[in-house]
């Protein structure tokens, strides 16, 4: 089983939808499929189709499915390039939602850690400081924009002066993610785990950046919410 097959098989549908719903006969199928998907013959780009689901209160969350053919491809993106893009996950001390690869789990992509983690980790990490900053990113999914994948990858400077190479991982990720929306630069599906991925790329880009800039830092993140620890106000 290979991780594009997974990805597809138990990473394809939001976790969100109920058992009945599953994609194990199309993961099945993917061996009959040309190697590679990406030329002429499979040009052009498609549109999600988005479903909206109930959450506490009033609230709803809009959930994506991606046109089979550009998911399958945007999922061979990322198989072919797991070790360079699991190397990039790791770099990240404040992250504790980085996704790995398990074969054997119900998810193809899972999060390292539970967020019933997080409280034990901000608590041990807090030890030494007497304030919290929190903070979070508004519509984190909604909001990514796919260029900054390249930019996060690469660096900015670096992914603009070469926004057509497709020898990029970043160029063509991003080209894969926009094929599966229309072609769109603003937002990221929300649902298939190659999204909790690409979210985690750009998020440990700007972790990274942070500790740069500030220095040693004390904190988490999971996903889109920070909890830094400070000892002066």
């Amino acid at each position: 089983m290979t991780l594009s097959e997974d990805l597809i098989r138990k990473g394809y549908f939001p976790k969100e939808l109920p058992p009945p719903f599953g994609t194990g006969a199309l993961a099945d199928q993917l061996k009959t499929l040309p190697p590679n998907l990406t030329g002429a013959d499979y040009a052009g780009f498609s549109k999600c189709s988005y479903h909206s689901l109930p959450k506490l209160g009033s609230f709803r969350r809009f959930v994506a499915l991606p046109n089979p053919l550009h998911q399958i491809i945007l999922c061979r993106v990322v198989d072919s390039n797991w070790a360079a893009l699991e190397a990039l996950l790791i770099q990240s001390s404040l992250s504790l939602s980085r996704v790995s690869y398990d074969p054997a789990a119900n998810r193809c992509l899972s999060r390292i850690h539970d967020f019933d983690d997080v409280e034990l980790e901000r608590a041990i990490r807090s030890s030494a400081s007497r304030y919290l900053l929190r903070a979070d990113f508004s519509r984190f999914y909604p909001s990514l924009y796919t260029h900054a994948l390249s930019w996060a990858i690469h660096g900015k400077d670096l992914a603009k002066q070469n926004q057509a190479d497709a020898s990029l991982l970043g160029n063509r990720l991003d080209r894969a993610v926009r094929n599966t929306q229309d072609r769109q630069t603003l937002g990221i599906p929300v649902g298939p785990d190659t999204s909790d991925l690409m979210g985690e790329v750009l998020a440990v880009a700007i972790d990274l950046r942070l500790l740069s800039d500030v220095g040693t830092l004390a904190g988490v993140r999971y996903v889109d919410d920070y909890y830094l620890f400070v000892f002066s106000r």
